[in-house]
């Protein structure tokens, strides 16, 4: 089998995905983006668990705590079940955890996915993943399948990355799986439809 610069992510991943555009109070959202918030000023000490308490009712997906040098520095992600979710998930704005008060706030899904790019690169990887190389697969209702399709610049950087399968990106794990260009392409058209 020919070696070649594609290979696909499984992380049991998010159930939907919407595009947040605005900051702060309200939300205007696009089907084909991520239902995700971003978190800012949370005690150093906090825990994913904090999180899903701050949270409570509501459901949660995914959660990345966002480090640098390999510590937490008090903001993170979170990935909702969908569009309702991240509304009421804005309404928690300014409310408290311990003594300190959270900013909630909408973010685009490019900005959750440069936080997760930092993350792998500190774990590693000596490259970067524009957007438009990371592929992320579709359900025909606009919901996610859990899996992405990466575009590597050659069949050597996709054997570099073979070799994270089952490795953590935050608190996830993630498989990787060899891969195909047609297979990408294939997803991305299922995905339109």
């Amino acid at each position: 089998m020919e070696s070649n610069p594609y290979f696909a992510v499984s992380s049991g991943g998010p159930s939907s995905y919407h595009q947040l555009y605005s900051y702060g109070g309200g939300s205007r959202f696009q089907p084909s983006g991520l239902p995700v918030v971003r978190l800012r000023g949370l005690p150093f000490n906090c825990s994913e668990i904090d999180i899903y308490k701050f949270f409570a009712g509501l459901d949660i997906v995914d959660i990345f705590l966002v480090n640098k040098d390999g510590r937490f520095f008090g903001e993170a992600f979170v990935v909702f079940a969908g569009l309702l979710q991240v509304d009421y998930a804005l309404q928690r704005d300014r409310q408290n955890t311990g003594r300190r008060y959270v900013e909630v706030f909408s973010c685009k899904k490019e900005d959750y996915y440069q936080a997760v790019a930092a993350d792998v690169k500190e774990g590693g990887y000596d490259y970067e993943y524009p957007s438009k190389e990371v592929h992320i697969a579709y359900r025909s209702d606009g919901k996610a399948t859990g899996e992405a399709y990466v575009e590597l610049a050659s069949a050597e950087e996709a054997k570099k990355a073979m070799c994270k399968d089952n490795m953590k990106i935050g608190s996830r794990y993630i498989e990787l799986f060899p891969s195909h260009p047609d297979e990408a392409r294939r997803a991305e058209s299922r995905s339109r439809q």
